[in-house]
């Protein structure tokens, strides 16, 4: 499944989402995806996320990879309920 197809199923249940786009982009000198929400209101939520997966950073061990479309629909979430900022 492609990113933009999980985006999507994780994303199309919720109104207010108006649509979002995906773009590469690199941070902190590694590649990485940004997602832009854009809510039915105007205002927008980002996320930008590595591409690469690490076993561990900081200490911490990862046992998984980063679930991007929960992470964004939690945002998402979060700003429409009010306890985020966008």
């Amino acid at each position: 499944m492609s990113l933009r197809y999980e985006l999507n199923e994780a994303l199309g249940d919720i109104p207010a989402v108006d649509v979002f786009t995906l773009s590469e982009t690199v941070w902190h000198g590694e590649a990485a995806v940004e997602v832009l929400v854009i809510l039915d209101d105007g205002r927008t939520v980002t996320g930008t996320f590595t591409t690469e997966s690490k076993a561990a950073f900081g200490g911490v061990v990862f046992s998984q990879r980063k679930d991007v479309p929960r992470l964004m629909r939690a945002k998402v979430e979060s700003v429409l309920a009010g306890t985020a900022d966008v």
